[in-house]
Parts: structure tokens; sequence; C-alpha cells
């Protein structure tokens, strides 16, 4: 398997080799889905975009295996969310319950979702 790094711009940055890893896509859900900035969040952006994103997430809970092209939907919705209101200690909790769960994104200085993607 590969491993990808992308911009913000979505140009790959790097490429290694690397074993699988799981994602656990249930237990970053459960964390950031009912903290009280995620409820900030979603009910101060347009609630039909916090709503597909909530769906785009469950999806990816019931796939065998994440694609680039599903992880690039999820930024694009993501990225439609009212960010500014994220702070960095946001970002950083976040950044942190991300990798302890193997997504393939990281959250950037900004807010926005950087695709971080091992694939084969």
């Amino acid at each position: 398997m590969k491993h990808q790094v992308f911009n913000q711009e979505g140009i790959l940055i790097e490429e290694v080799d690397v074993s699988p890893t799981f994602v656990n896509v249930t237990g970053f859900m459960m964390p950031i889905f009912n903290s009280p900035e995620y409820m900030n969040l979603a009910l101060n952006s347009n609630l039909l975009i916090a709503s597909r994103l909530e769906s785009l997430m469950l999806r990816l809970e019931n796939l065998p295996m994440i694609t680039k092209l599903d992880i690039e939907v999820l930024k694009m919705t993501w990225d439609a969310m009212n960010l500014q209101l994220l702070t960095s200690e946001n970002i950083e909790s976040w950044n942190e319950i991300a990798s302890q769960c193997n997504m393939p994104f990281r959250f950037g200085a900004d807010g926005s979702l950087l695709i971080n993607l091992t694939v084969e």
C-alpha cells in the first residue's frame, strides 16, 4: 500500500509504502459529533451541509475501504461548514482524535480538511 499526503490544493506532496491500518470511523465520530464545539459549528453552518457531512461519515463507517474520492467528497462538504468558529484548541484536539483513529485526514490550521490517505 502507498500512503499519500496532499496539500490544501489537492496536490500530492508525499507518497511512501506502508502496511494497512484499521480506520476507526466510529471512534472518531462519537467524540467529535457529540462535542459542544461541533454542535455549535453545525448549528451555525448551513444545516443541509451539516446533515450531509454526518451522512457521509456514516457511509464511510460502512465501507470496506475508504477511497480518495470518498475523502475528497467529505473534504468538500466539511470545508463548506462555518469553519471560522473553530479555535486552535478544537483543531488540535480533533487532530489528536483523527490520529488515534487512523482517519485518512487531518485538520489544517484554518479548520479545513487535509487529505492524508493510504491507497493500494
